[in-house]
């Protein structure tokens, strides 16, 4: 029996492809060193269940929600199986209050960089490449 692909192997497959086609379309514009693609498979929301204690208390739920659905997926960039269990949609039925677009950042600010990049490894590996860029 073949498994499914995780998330990082689809926007791996995703990001590849998508820099070969603007590569190929723009041949003369250096598109390798000019474009670093990042495929986030879901939606942002994954990203915030990288600390479930903060997520939990931003919203008014129980912690030991957000740790049951971190259970079943593994790690937070893992987090959806439908148009109706996104990330978003899990924690609007969780709590009907909650809004994508005001609360998300607050939630992301409150969590840190530093726990959403361990906890998600693909994004922390988009935000290094970004970060080595100034090294050069």
């Amino acid at each position: 029996m073949q498994s499914c692909p995780t998330a990082m192997e689809k926007e791996g497959k995703i990001e590849i492809a998508t820099l070969a086609k603007i590569t190929e379309l723009f041949p003369d514009h250096n598109i390798e060193e000019r474009f670093i693609p990042y495929i986030e498979m879901h939606e942002f929301e994954a990203l915030l269940f990288s600390n479930a204690l903060i997520l939990a208390s931003e919203i008014g739920i129980d912690t030991d929600k957000i740790e049951d659905i971190l259970d079943e997926f593994g790690e937070p960039e893992e987090i959806d199986d439908g148009p109706d269990t996104a990330p978003s949609k899990r924690l609007m039925s969780l709590n009907k209050s909650y809004r994508k677009v005001a609360m998300g950042k607050s939630i992301a600010e409150a969590i840190g960089i530093s726990t959403i990049r361990e906890k998600c490894p693909h994004f922390d590996q988009w935000v290094t490449r970004l970060e080595q860029l100034g090294d050069n």
